[in-house]
């Protein structure tokens, strides 16, 4: 009987269950949303200026440049049938929309030439670039360059603006690639460089996101 006993007592023990204590809360953590890097053509055209042409007043013909300044205006030229002679510069602005969005952006703004690549040094030119933000507030500093590849010959692009850190809205904002293209008088001698062309033709524009 004492055994019968004890192995009931035994079978009971072992179905029985422990509950150990917890609990439980919510959080909302929220939403990660990504940023924008975009660039698009501009709601204007490119222009080109002749520096050397300036006036005091508005006239036709005659704006303000955007790399330049507003207290005068300059002669707006057709580059196709321009032509330079030492001393000349020559300033191209070049208007688009830029969305750039993100806490951590950084980017460069690059170029490439719709054909060969074009190495103004062969022509007797030099050239610098540099980036505005509506109207005429600088981003960046002036950065010289001598070659644009192309996607023929050199392919890729040339860096003309690095480390950009604004950002816009996400609707975007007006930005102008300024080039200034300059034949300088003092390293022309005799007839060098007569008859020789820098074609920019058609630009390919680019903005690249970089390390912060």
């Amino acid at each position: 009987g004492l055994v019968a006993g004890a192995a009931g007592v035994a079978l009971l023990l072992g179905g029985s269950t422990f509950a150990y204590w917890s609990d439980s809360t919510q959080e909302t953590v929220g939403t990660i949303t990504n940023g924008v890097l975009s660039v698009s053509k501009g709601t204007g055209a490119v222009k080109a200026f002749d520096l050397r042409d300036d006036k005091q007043n508005s006239e036709t013909d005659y704006e303000s440049a955007v790399g330049s300044g507003t207290s005068l205006y300059y002669k707006v030229v057709n580059l196709s049938n321009f032509k330079a002679v030492p001393g000349d510069t020559i300033e191209i602005d070049i208007p688009f929309t830029l969305v750039a969005v993100g806490d951590n952006m950084k980017y460069d703004v690059d170029v490439q030439v719709d054909g060969p690549s074009i190495d103004l040094s062969t022509s007797g030119w030099t050239a610098e670039a540099r980036l505005y933000k509506g109207s005429g507030v600088t981003a960046g500093e002036w950065k010289p360059f001598t070659q644009i590849k192309g996607t023929s010959g050199t392919t890729g692009f040339t860096t003309l603006v690095s480390g950009v850190t604004e950002t816009t809205g996400t609707s975007g904002a007006a930005y102008t690639l300024v080039i200034k293209a300059t034949l300088p008088g003092a390293t022309v001698t005799d007839k060098a460089y007569q008859n020789e062309a820098a074609a920019f033709g058609t630009l390919n524009l680019k903005v690249q996101q970089v390390t912060i």
